[in-house]
């Protein structure tokens, strides 16, 4: 997580996918963080999960993520369209 922190203070970043499985920090706390920082409260964030309950799409919705894709239920066009409607292409 603290490469993924380093490029997002460096550069210019449209979009953040996020894997629910990642390593130290963990998913939510990168999340929450990213949300509160000024340099990227403003990038949108889509959490990619094969974790499809309603509830845990419910959870990370209010967390601040801009996006959900139950990875096991989509296709790349599915994805591609719901990443252009996030980012408004």
């Amino acid at each position: 997580m603290d490469e993924a922190r380093k490029i997002i203070e460096s550069q210019q970043i449209s979009l953040i996918i996020l894997d629910v499985i990642t390593p130290r920090n963990g998913r939510n706390h990168f999340s929450q963080r990213t949300q509160a920082e000024p340099q990227s409260k403003n990038i949108p964030v889509i959490i990619a999960s094969n974790l499809g309950k309603e509830e845990e799409i419910e959870k990370r919705t209010a967390e601040g993520a801009s996006g959900y894709v139950v990875k096991a239920n989509t296709t790349p066009g599915k994805s591609s369209r719901k990443l252009k409607k996030i980012l408004e292409i």
